[in-house]
């Protein structure tokens, strides 16, 4: 039924990505032939959508979704809060793509489709209150966190620096000064805590806030409230959507406003990867009860899944058990915050099912996320089994 009240979805101008960008903004006939696509498909990758197995909604699957970005497009059904609300149920995980003969990027699709809706002043009620928190915080959680730096671990003069993700500064805070102490240990050198904010703690990048569809919100937060990287040679980060932005291939690289003169950041995994092979820990893990979760937005947005696997085995000895889907095809927890704010139950669900394979596998007693985002909502999902993230793992064994 067509709502004449309410404007038409329209498909993203050409050439609005700005200067230095490394992909532009998807053009209309792409988004129009992706939607074609999945309209016309038999729902193929309907099993592999975590909205969709948590909430159990034809709606809310791939072909779902984006059969009504098609009816929108063309005018056929028009932008109602009911439509605009059914774009946010995309996680980004891109886990679709991975078995889709078209390669179709559905978050890209559905990420610009939120754009028009926040254009229309149709961002779902239910995104308020993280919206409000980027507006006091700079980051998308609000809880007080009593936790400082240790002023002995960083320091201000360093040229390399450290951007935390903000789901580590929100559950596991003590974990940045450790990670700090870790770096001083295998590169022989103190980093330079990047990111502080109003209350002199690290900043989000802004990702949430571009999942809302929110760009001048977005916009605001990339020019007022991203720290100066000034004096750095390097960055890294433990925020897979942070190094995603910098990936042409990601599906998000222009929501960055990609600057030439932006110092590209790299993920620890990277870093550790290489360090911990040159600087092993004094006693070696046995990492064959160690089941590896993939964070999604480090397999299928940014190429981290190798080099996560490489540091895992670094650190001991034997081979970690993988899950019943693994690397590229690894299932998404579900944890991504607009999701989460939007359907929690769902995505404690989602997360849960995801945690599970742990407690029925017969020889794992650790399941390990590869991002914090990840192990955030695993672990509370599940909180009677042992789950934690491979940063964690790699402090526990260097005993720090």
């Amino acid at each position: 039924m067509r709502h004449d009240d309410a404007p038409p979805l329209k498909d993203a101008p050409q050439g609005d990505a700005p200067p230095g960008d490394a992909r532009p903004a998807a053009p209309p006939d792409a988004i129009a032939r992706m939607s074609a696509y999945c309209t016309y498909c038999p729902k193929m990758c309907r099993f592999s959508c975590p909205a969709s197995a948590a909430e159990s909604r034809e709606t809310v699957t791939p072909w779902g979704m984006m059969r009504l970005l098609e009816l929108t497009g063309d005018q056929s059904v028009a932008l109602s809060p009911e439509v605009a609300e059914t774009f946010y149920h995309c996680t980004g995980c891109r886990r679709c793509q991975a078995f889709c003969r078209h390669d179709n990027d559905v978050p890209r699709a559905l990420w610009r489709a939120r754009e028009q809706a926040a254009d229309a002043g149709l961002i779902p009620a239910a995104l308020t209150t993280l919206r409000e928190h980027f507006d006091a915080h700079s980051r998308p959680y609000a809880e007080a966190i009593d936790w400082r730096p240790d002023p002995e671990v960083f320091d201000p003069e360093a040229t390399v620096g450290f951007w935390p993700d903000c789901d580590t500064l929100a559950t596991n805070p003590e974990l940045i000064d450790r990670v700090g102490r870790l770096l001083e240990r295998v590169l022989g050198e103190k980093v330079r805590l990047i990111g502080t904010g109003p209350d002199h703690l690290p900043v989000c990048c802004g990702f949430p806030l571009g999942a809302t569809g929110d760009r001048p919100a977005l916009d605001h937060h990339l020019k007022e409230r991203w720290p100066s990287l000034k004096g750095l040679t390097e960055l890294y980060t433990d925020c897979p959507a942070l190094c995603a932005w910098a990936e042409p291939g990601s599906s998000w690289p222009e929501l960055s406003h990609g600057d030439p003169e932006r110092l590209k950041p790299t993920h620890l995994v990277e870093v550790l990867a290489e360090a911990v092979g040159q600087n092993p820990p004094p006693e070696k893990l046995d990492v064959s009860a160690i089941m590896v979760h993939h964070s999604c937005m480090m397999t299928r947005q940014a190429p981290l899944a190798t080099p996560s696997l490489k540091l895992l085995r670094a650190l001991g000895s034997g081979e970690p058990v993988t899950m019943m889907f693994d690397g590229v095809e690894a299932e998404c927890c579900g944890g991504q915050a607009v999701y989460r704010a939007l359907e929690p139950e769902a995505a404690r669900r989602q997360a849960a099912r995801v945690a599970e394979q742990l407690h029925q596998h017969p020889t794992a007693t650790r399941q390990v996320s590869t991002a914090a985002t990840c192990a955030c909502a695993l672990g509370e999902a599940r909180a009677d089994l042992d789950i934690t993230s491979l940063l964690e793992l790699v402090c526990e064994a260097y005993t720090i």
